[in-house]
This record gives structure tokens, sequence and C-alpha cells, in this order.
């Protein structure tokens, strides 16, 4: 019996290592997604984990949860996608410096531009209906539509 309930510890401790391991990957990879890379393999990374944030803000929004908390939450996830366009500007911003840079560039900045411009108003928005403008939910959901148009048609441009 002793020796069975030291395998199975072992196997526990072999498990647990394995999964924090995968964790601290997974934060790894997390932190270069947020960090500025001129890499076009990261920016095409950093613009669809931000669509796929987008998508998610715009599950909370449909769902039509209008208290505080939600919002909350969906203003965090909104907030998430900016940064993500932000530092993704930041790494075609550098690319731009390279000896033959792609001409597509400066379209792909004007996209990414335009979608953190309409996310900032989506999360004024969130703002003003978290704190009583009901009305501005529809607006936020508005902006965020834009800002996912435009980040679909920059997934077009990007390799």
């Amino acid at each position: 019996m002793n020796a069975l309930a030291r395998g199975c510890g072992s196997v526990l401790v072999l498990v647990l290592t394995l999964i924090s391991g995968l964790a601290v990957d997974a934060l790894a990879q997390d932190a270069k997604l947020r960090t500025y890379n001129r890499n076009p393999v990261v920016i095409s990374s950093q613009i669809h984990l931000a669509r796929e944030q987008e998508q998610r803000a715009m599950e909370l929004i449909a769902a039509g949860a209008e208290d505080p908390a939600t919002l909350e939450k969906t203003k965090a996830i909104v907030y998430d996608a900016y940064v993500l366009i932000r530092v993704a500007i930041g790494g075609v911003r550098m690319a731009q410096g390279a000896k033959f840079p792609d001409p597509l560039l400066p379209i792909q900045i004007d996209l990414m531009e335009k979608a953190r411009a309409e996310l900032r108003q989506c999360m004024a928005d969130l703002d003003r209906a978290r704190f009583g403008q009901v009305k501005r939910l529809e607006n936020a959901r508005a902006w965020l539509e834009s800002s996912m148009a435009n980040l679909n048609s920059l997934v077009l441009l990007l390799p």
C-alpha cells in the first residue's frame, strides 16, 4: 500500500509539474503578444487575438447584459483588444524601418489606427452605459462592429 501511495504521489507531482509548465508557457506566449515585435507572425497573432477579444465583447453586448459588472467586464475585454492593436501598430512601425519594407504597411497602420480609435469610442460608451445611459450600449456595439470590420479587412493584408 505504501508503494502504491508513493507511486500515486509521484504521478500527481508529475501531472502538476506538467500543468504548471503549460501555464508558464501560456504566460510567456501571452507576454510575447503584449510587447512590440516587428515579426509579421507575431503582429498577425496580435491582430487575431484582438479579433477574438472583440468577438467576446460583442457576445456580451448582444446578450443585453446591462448590469454594471458585466459592462465593466466587457470594457476590460475591449481594452485588452485595444492594447493588442496598440502593440501591433508599434511592431508595424518598427517593420517600416526595414531596408525593404512591405508597401502595404501604411495601409495596415491606417486600418489598425481606425480600429483602435473605434475601440476608444466603444469604451467611452460602455462607461456611459454603466453609469445609467443605457442607450449608449447600442453606440458601443456599433463602434465595436466597425472596429471588427476594420480588423477583418486588415487580416486580408497580413501574412
